[in-house]
């Protein structure tokens, strides 16, 4: 492992998330993908992203690019 660090350089290592942090996000999209109802996935999407006190969720893509990361169709949203 540390091999394969002295090859990254110094700013990608920083940019890249640890691979725990890639688990868990490939987790969380996989439960959210069964779900098999879409206003109950949209919430479960909604929660996971939920930041703060009171709770909200700020988008940082379209609408589109949300629904085909959860596997709804645009037209569903």
């Amino acid at each position: 492992m540390t091999t394969i660090l002295r090859t990254i350089p110094r700013r990608g290592r920083s940019a890249a998330p640890p691979p725990t942090a890639q688990l868990r996000d490939l987790r969380a999209r996989a439960e959210l993908r069964a779900i098999r109802a879409a206003p109950e996935r949209i919430l479960a999407w909604l929660v996971l992203r939920a930041e703060g006190a009171p709770p909200g969720v700020t988008l940082d893509r379209s609408w589109t690019a949300v629904a085909a990361e959860i596997g709804l169709t645009r037209e569903t949203l």
